[in-house]
């Protein structure tokens, strides 16, 4: 782990020098939006039917929408669990391959069928997952908000609720909370 963390470094710095900024600054976007789906699923708690005991079904992590994003994925958990499970990257293409997935990061460019991941995950416990402004408030359970080098979360509170998905009050402190719960 620490040869492909120094490794990175050492791609960045080379790449760095050979693509333009903008492009240099998208590459390391993912893949701190990567390594941060992963720190996140330590703070988010699944119903217990859905993690089965069973260690030799994945962790599957799906990615929808033009981007290569599932790609960074498969590079940073190639060798790591979530969970105590080894993690399945799967490139989703339609709305029936989100079945089985823990996790769904959805890109920008699903916004034309956002209407429809958001009815087939709604009250299933799919941790949906973006990086795209007004996201949350549409029913992405947590959205990634990056300013400076400081990584915020906008979290769909009615929407984790629903789904069974509990969220630690850790995350949660440093979050803005979209659709909060109506206190008892």
């Amino acid at each position: 782990m620490k040869t492909f963390f120094i490794f990175t470094i050492l791609l960045t710095c080379f790449i760095g020098n050979i693509l333009p900024n903008p492009i240099m600054e998208q590459a390391e976007e993912d893949v701190l939006k990567s390594v941060t789906i992963q720190k996140l699923s330590k703070y988010i708690e699944w119903p217990e039917n859905v993690l089965k005991k069973d260690d030799s079904s994945p962790f599957v992590i799906g990615a929808i929408g033009r981007t290569d994003f599932d790609s960074i994925l498969r590079t940073i958990y190639k060798d790591n669990k979530i969970k105590g499970k080894q993690v399945k990257i799967k490139k989703v293409r339609s709305i029936h391959e989100i079945f089985g997935c823990h996790v769904l990061y959805i890109a920008e460019t699903a916004k034309k069928i956002l209407p429809d991941i958001i009815n087939f995950t709604r009250d299933k416990p799919i941790l949906t997952i973006s990086d795209t402004t007004g996201f949350a408030e549409k029913g992405v359970l947590i959205n990634i908000v990056i300013k400076g080098n400081k990584i915020r979360f906008e979290i769909n509170e009615k929407g984790t609720y629903n789904s069974g998905i509990k969220v630690s009050s850790m995350i949660k402190r440093f979050s803005k909370i979209i659709d909060p719960l109506k206190p008892n």
